[in-house]
């Protein structure tokens, strides 16, 4: 068994903690409504599973994954979208075994009251951090993807506890 943070498409939906057992096709396959899709982000290593017909079936459009996966590996930031329910997990290991979600990505997620945006202009200067502050997460990451396609010359952005 793996923790994972499962990301309902419904928004009504909160957004919580799991224990799955991922090497289970058949667990994956009633939590996420079918066949499904995996997707890793870089920034941190990490894996997004998702409903891999969500489009065929008509499923909504999973804003809250899309912009996890938009801010954590940004080569999918024009290329992918997620639909349907999704499950974040840790990446697999050099056995293709899933691992359980990064801490960081559950106190982030899951336990953080206030959140910022701080981005990069250069790679060999610090992160310089937005004034606005956030208490969810999904406007947060909002932000952060604004500011990306704003401000094109930004070398990274991410979000942060405040």
């Amino acid at each position: 068994m793996i923790t994972g943070i499962f990301v309902p498409e419904d928004e009504t939906k909160e957004v919580r903690s799991i224990e799955i057992d991922a090497e289970s096709v058949e667990d994956m396959q009633e939590l996420l409504g079918g066949q499904f899709h995996v997707l890793n982000t870089s920034t941190p290593p990490a894996s997004l599973f998702y409903n891999d017909e969500w489009s065929v079936k008509g499923l909504p459009l999973n804003r809250r994954a899309s912009y996890l996966l938009w801010l954590h590996a940004k080569h999918y930031r024009t290329a992918a979208v997620i639909g349907g329910d999704a499950l974040l997990t840790g990446p697999a290991d050099r056995r293709g075994i899933t691992k359980s979600v990064p801490d960081g990505m559950v106190s982030l997620l899951l336990e953080t009251e206030a959140y910022a945006v701080e981005f990069l202009n250069n790679p060999r200067s610090p992160y310089i951090r937005d004034m606005l502050t956030f208490t969810e997460w999904p406007d947060a990451y909002e932000y952060a993807l604004t500011l990306v396609r704003r401000f094109m010359h930004l070398t990274d952005v991410r979000v942060v506890r405040a």
